[in-house]
């Protein structure tokens, strides 16, 4: 996955998976950071990915 790739997988899914983070978490601001952690662990795996 290239940087075009995860920034169009972001684009087409972020805000479903934004939803079901705060629908997780009962709480927006939770929901905001489980979101940011999500995205985070993503970017790392993308990088083990890329370089694996």
């Amino acid at each position: 996955m290239n940087n075009d790739e995860f920034e169009r997988f972001v684009l087409k899914f972020g805000k479903d998976i934004l939803r079901f983070c705060r629908m997780t978490t009962g709480d927006a601001e939770n929901g905001d950071e489980l979101y940011q952690d999500t995205l985070l662990k993503l970017l790392e795996k993308k990088k083990k990915m890329q370089t694996g």
